[in-house]
């Protein structure tokens, strides 16, 4: 029995060194295609293999170059862009994988943008993987840590947020990105004190002329960091000193025009002044702004100014909210037939929105087209617990109406 057993051992052996030897000649091979003299050849081959078709010639033409001075690993980062570029992202991923296989340590960007595309298919844990082992190559590269922040927020998991957006600034403490996000993060979990300490802190370090983002997340957090030492009009005050001082800094910057009109009107009511800044940030490429304009003209009873506004704000890359609130105005200035619409193109843009479809129903005069629109949504959002309340509303009206319906046949 031990002779069996000895034999069996010294053939799982065999077997073991055959694999190793078997996976050393596959990769051997992928080598050899990647390192190939021709560079002609050698771009063929890669677009052929992964169906690749350069969107822009002048990224093959620099991969066959860079291929030609044997910089195999840069030639497949320019495939995976252009690829990229086509809407194939699992096959930049493919070419991304190889690049950083080939040279690990060679553009800490590759790998960020692997990470990024993976995220993008829904492979948030592939994502984090591969910062992690990109940290290994760059361990003091702040953005890379920043990313890994950023997955871990989306992630919810925000204690872990925290330690990377921790690490990013001790990598490099001016990195503005990295304390904007910190901050906009902390705000977001009700926490306004630490966001503006944070932002305070970015502002002592970060270089004024790129303090604008930083000057903005920091008047966020004093207007809402509100407690019995620091009633509302003292936030509001202190607020509008940041934007101010960081509209002196950079005094065309969209984000900070836009938060100074919508300042200026919750403080002093100042249409004339706050439409002066919503145009200037509207001029200077904010979208937000025109959204902003057309509420400020509609609460000043200006309808047909208001009526633009939204017709501009309803644009292509325009909010959900832009959409809601333009439908709505239609709605109450009696323009059924337009809010309707404006209902029905945003449903195409935004499938997934309870609100959007719980608001399209209320203003349906049909029944059952109304809840055709509410199907529609649960189907889209099977677990909304919104869309299922509407649903039973309207099913509650259509009783109640069939049941008057009923009283005055039998009255007559």
């Amino acid at each position: 029995s031990s002779f069996f057993f000895e034999e069996r051992s010294f053939k799982s052996m065999r077997l073991v060194g055959v694999v190793l030897v078997w996976i050393e000649f596959v990769r051997g091979c992928v080598a050899f295609q990647y390192t190939c003299p021709s560079s002609r050849s050698f771009i063929k081959k890669m677009t052929q293999k992964h169906s690749i078709k350069f969107e822009n010639p002048n990224d093959e033409k620099k991969a066959a170059s860079f291929k030609k001075t044997g910089d195999s690993a840069l030639a497949l980062r320019y495939a995976a862009i252009s690829a990229n570029r086509a809407g194939r992202k699992r096959d930049a991923i493919g070419l991304l994988e190889r690049a950083t296989n080939l040279r690990p340590a060679d553009e800490p960007r590759a790998w960020g943008l692997l990470a990024k595309l993976r995220e993008e298919i829904g492979d948030v844990s592939g994502a984090r993987a591969t910062l992690r082992r990109s940290l290994q190559y760059f361990p003091e590269n702040a953005e890379l840590w920043r990313r890994l922040a950023e997955i871990a927020k989306r992630s919810n998991r925000f204690d872990t947020a925290r330690l990377h957006y921790a690490r990013a600034i001790r990598a490099d403490s001016t990195f503005v990105a990295a304390w904007d996000a910190w901050s906009r993060m902390e705000l977001s979990q009700n926490r306004p004190r630490a966001a503006a300490v944070l932002a305070k802190r970015g502002l002592d370090r970060v270089p004024k002329a790129e303090s604008a983002r930083l000057w903005h997340a920091y008047a966020m957090a004093l207007n809402r960091w509100i407690s019995p030492e620091r009633p509302q009009k003292f936030a509001l005050l202190q607020a509008e000193a940041a934007l101010k001082q960081g509209l002196a800094v950079t005094p065309r910057h969209a984000h900070l025009l836009h938060a100074m009109g919508l300042q200026i009107y919750t403080m002093r009511q100042n249409a004339q002044e706050t439409r002066r800044y919503l145009t200037a940030a509207l001029e200077r490429g904010q979208p937000e702004a025109s959204l902003s304009l057309a509420r400020l003209e509609e609460n000043e009873g200006r309808v047909a100014a208001a009526r633009a506004a939204y017709r501009r704000a309803t644009h292509d890359k325009a909010s959900v909210a832009a959409w809601r609130s333009a439908a709505r105005f239609e709605l109450l200035n009696g323009n059924r037939k337009e809010a309707l619409d404006l209902f029905r193109k945003a449903s195409v843009r935004f499938p997934r929105d309870v609100e959007l479809h719980v608001q399209w129903a209320r203003a349906l005069e049909d029944n059952n087209v109304a809840r055709e629109v509410l199907n529609t949504a649960l189907r889209a959002s099977p677990s909304s617990t919104r869309l299922y309340h509407a649903l039973g509303e309207l099913e509650a009206v259509h009783a109640v109406q069939c049941t008057h319906v009923e009283d005055q046949s039998v009255f007559l």
